[in-house]
Protein backbone atom coordinates (compact mmCIF):
# COMPACT_ATOMS: atom_id res chain seq x y z
CA UNK A 1 0.00 0.00 0.00
CA UNK A 2 3.12 1.98 -0.25
CA UNK A 3 5.32 3.02 -2.98
CA UNK A 4 8.79 3.01 -0.48
CA UNK A 5 9.58 2.06 3.37
CA UNK A 6 9.78 5.07 4.92
CA UNK A 7 12.43 5.19 7.91
CA UNK A 8 10.63 6.54 10.93
CA UNK A 9 7.29 5.25 9.71
CA UNK A 10 7.65 1.47 8.69
CA UNK A 11 10.23 -0.89 10.25
CA UNK A 12 13.11 -1.61 7.66
CA UNK A 13 14.69 -5.03 7.93
CA UNK A 14 17.76 -5.55 7.63
CA UNK A 15 19.48 -6.01 4.49
CA UNK A 16 16.62 -3.19 2.91
CA UNK A 17 17.74 -0.51 1.35
CA UNK A 18 15.22 2.14 2.21
CA UNK A 19 15.55 3.69 -1.10
CA UNK A 20 14.48 1.22 -3.08
CA UNK A 21 10.95 1.18 -4.82
CA UNK A 22 8.30 -1.47 -4.43
CA UNK A 23 7.27 -1.38 -7.61
CA UNK A 24 3.68 -1.61 -9.15
CA UNK A 25 2.41 -4.89 -9.04
CA UNK A 26 5.20 -5.36 -6.38
CA UNK A 27 5.31 -6.97 -2.75
CA UNK A 28 7.57 -7.33 0.13
CA UNK A 29 7.54 -10.33 2.59
CA UNK A 30 8.92 -10.03 5.55
CA UNK A 31 8.98 -13.08 8.35
CA UNK A 32 11.31 -14.44 10.89
CA UNK A 33 13.89 -15.56 8.37
CA UNK A 34 14.46 -12.33 6.06
CA UNK A 35 12.77 -11.33 3.47
CA UNK A 36 11.45 -11.71 -0.04
CA UNK A 37 10.50 -8.55 -2.65
CA UNK A 38 8.90 -9.58 -5.76
CA UNK A 39 6.68 -8.05 -8.34
CA UNK A 40 4.82 -9.40 -11.91
CA UNK A 41 8.08 -8.04 -13.68
CA UNK A 42 9.76 -11.11 -12.86
CA UNK A 43 12.33 -9.33 -10.39
CA UNK A 44 13.02 -11.15 -7.21
CA UNK A 45 14.86 -10.19 -4.49
CA UNK A 46 15.83 -11.40 -0.99
CA UNK A 47 17.94 -11.23 2.18
CA UNK A 48 19.46 -13.43 3.35
CA UNK A 49 20.96 -14.35 0.24
CA UNK A 50 19.98 -18.17 1.41
CA UNK A 51 16.00 -17.43 1.31
CA UNK A 52 16.37 -17.28 -2.41
CA UNK A 53 18.39 -20.38 -3.26
CA UNK A 54 15.74 -22.81 -2.76
CA UNK A 55 15.16 -24.53 -5.83
CA UNK A 56 11.61 -23.73 -7.27
CA UNK A 57 9.19 -26.07 -8.86
CA UNK A 58 7.75 -26.00 -12.32
CA UNK A 59 4.59 -24.51 -11.10
CA UNK A 60 6.67 -21.62 -8.87
CA UNK A 61 8.29 -20.68 -12.21
CA UNK A 62 5.63 -20.81 -13.81
CA UNK A 63 4.07 -17.18 -15.66
CA UNK A 64 0.98 -15.77 -15.20
CA UNK A 65 -1.69 -15.94 -17.77
CA UNK A 66 -2.22 -12.38 -19.55
CA UNK A 67 -5.53 -12.05 -18.61
CA UNK A 68 -6.84 -14.21 -15.60
CA UNK A 69 -10.73 -13.66 -16.93
CA UNK A 70 -9.85 -15.17 -20.15
CA UNK A 71 -7.98 -17.85 -18.76
CA UNK A 72 -10.85 -19.04 -16.43
CA UNK A 73 -13.55 -18.59 -19.69
CA UNK A 74 -10.95 -21.32 -21.97
CA UNK A 75 -10.69 -23.47 -18.43
CA UNK A 76 -14.64 -23.42 -18.71
CA UNK A 77 -14.21 -24.07 -22.83
CA UNK A 78 -12.09 -26.84 -22.23
CA UNK A 79 -11.76 -28.33 -18.75
CA UNK A 80 -8.84 -27.45 -18.21
CA UNK A 81 -7.42 -26.85 -15.07
CA UNK A 82 -6.95 -22.61 -14.47
CA UNK A 83 -3.51 -21.27 -14.37
CA UNK A 84 -4.53 -20.62 -10.50
CA UNK A 85 -5.77 -23.60 -8.88
CA UNK A 86 -9.04 -21.91 -6.45
CA UNK A 87 -7.21 -22.33 -3.34
CA UNK A 88 -4.02 -20.36 -4.62
CA UNK A 89 -5.88 -17.46 -5.34
CA UNK A 90 -8.39 -17.95 -2.18
CA UNK A 91 -4.79 -17.11 -0.27
CA UNK A 92 -3.60 -14.66 -2.42
CA UNK A 93 -6.93 -12.71 -2.04
CA UNK A 94 -6.34 -12.81 1.24
CA UNK A 95 -3.20 -11.36 1.55
CA UNK A 96 -4.77 -8.32 -0.11
CA UNK A 97 -7.74 -8.01 1.84
CA UNK A 98 -5.43 -8.40 4.58
CA UNK A 99 -3.18 -5.37 3.61
CA UNK A 100 -6.42 -3.06 2.72
CA UNK A 101 -7.64 -3.69 6.41
CA UNK A 102 -4.46 -3.06 7.93
CA UNK A 103 -4.32 0.10 5.73
CA UNK A 104 -7.41 0.98 6.93
CA UNK A 105 -7.18 0.46 10.34
CA UNK A 106 -3.63 2.69 10.49
CA UNK A 107 -1.93 -0.48 12.30
CA UNK A 108 -0.04 -3.15 12.47
CA UNK A 109 -2.68 -6.46 12.82
CA UNK A 110 -1.88 -9.93 13.67
CA UNK A 111 -3.81 -13.24 11.29
CA UNK A 112 -4.60 -16.67 12.69
CA UNK A 113 -4.40 -18.21 8.85
CA UNK A 114 -5.72 -21.83 10.27
CA UNK A 115 -8.76 -19.69 12.19
CA UNK A 116 -8.89 -17.23 10.00
CA UNK A 117 -9.47 -14.14 12.13
CA UNK A 118 -7.15 -11.65 13.92
CA UNK A 119 -6.92 -13.08 17.61
CA UNK A 120 -8.46 -11.45 20.15
CA UNK A 121 -9.29 -8.13 17.63
CA UNK A 122 -13.06 -7.53 16.85
CA UNK A 123 -12.11 -4.17 15.49
CA UNK A 124 -10.36 -5.36 12.87
CA UNK A 125 -12.62 -8.73 12.83
CA UNK A 126 -15.84 -7.02 11.38
CA UNK A 127 -13.78 -5.97 8.88
CA UNK A 128 -14.09 -9.70 7.25
CA UNK A 129 -17.38 -9.88 6.90
CA UNK A 130 -20.46 -7.80 6.20
CA UNK A 131 -24.62 -8.16 6.91
CA UNK A 132 -26.44 -10.00 3.62
CA UNK A 133 -29.96 -8.91 3.09
CA UNK A 134 -32.16 -11.61 3.97
CA UNK A 135 -32.74 -14.46 2.41
CA UNK A 136 -28.94 -14.57 1.87
CA UNK A 137 -26.67 -16.16 4.65
CA UNK A 138 -24.01 -18.83 4.78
Amino acid sequence: MTGRLEAGKFPIPDGWNPATDLTPFGALFVGEGGWIHVGRGGFIQGHPAEVLQAPLSQAERARPPRSHHQNWFDAIRTRRPTACPADVGCRSTIVAHLGCIAHWMGRTLTWDPVREEFPGDEAANRWLARAMRSPWRL
